[in-house]
């Protein structure tokens, strides 16, 4: 499973537990900026690795 596919999951989860605008600004995040980059380099979760999240 890609990185990015498991934020997807994680904001469908989350959304009965927090505020209706702070999802919105998380699905902007993962949606808009995050999601993407993850999904250009293909990176799967359990690769995940502290340099990924730095070069973010």
């Amino acid at each position: 499973m890609l990185f990015s596919d498991y934020l997807r999951l994680w904001l469908k989860e989350i959304e009965p537990t927090v505020s209706l605008s702070t999802f919105y600004e998380y699905r902007l995040q993962v949606n808009n900026r995050i999601g993407p980059w993850l999904d250009e380099r293909s990176i799967k979760l359990v690769n995940l690795a502290a340099q990924d999240i730095e070069a973010f």
